[in-house]
């Protein structure tokens, strides 16, 4: 488990001490996760096969150029929303956040996870502020993970 801020993808420093503290407000804090993977696909190559096929609707096109759909609570989802970017590329952007009210106290609403390398699986959670600039997260977080899983193949030490 890491703790990181936003944009530098770096941890706690004393210049950073607000953002990890939650006193800037920004919505800066991520919460990293590495695990063993359990599903042979993130949440960009479930979309299609799984996600799709739930939602129900054209859902709506935000500002930020997303698209939000509700997640039905028959399929277990309470309060949860799917925000799909570029969604009829070969790898959309999706995330999936608590609705604005079952969110009002959390640091990290959303979350997302990538495939790592390894078998591995890196799950990030972050605030919904993040989605305002989520073509240039999702960029450095796909890079994030790549990086940070060092190939048994690396010549590297």
């Amino acid at each position: 488990d890491l703790y990181a801020q936003w944009p530098s993808l770096t941890g706690f420093n004393a210049v950073a001490k607000p953002i990890f503290n939650n006193q800037d407000k920004a919505g800066r804090l991520l919460f990293i996760a590495f695990e063993q993977r359990v599903m042979t696909r993130d949440m960009s190559g479930r979309f299609g096969p799984i996600y799709k096929s739930m939602i129900e609707g054209s859902g709506e096109k935000m500002p930020n150029g997303l698209v939000r759909y509700r997640l039905p609570e028959k399929a277990g989802f309470l309060d949860e929303f799917l925000y799909v970017g570029n969604e009829n590329s070969e790898r959309p952007f999706v995330a999936r956040c608590l609705a604005e009210e079952a969110s009002a106290n959390s640091l990290a609403a959303c979350d997302r996870d990538y495939q790592a390398g390894q078998g591995l699986s890196m799950m990030v959670r972050f605030s919904p502020k993040r989605l305002d600039d989520w073509q240039a997260f999702d960029i450095a977080l796909s890079a994030f993970a790549k990086a940070a899983i060092k190939s048994e193949l690396s010549t590297e030490n």
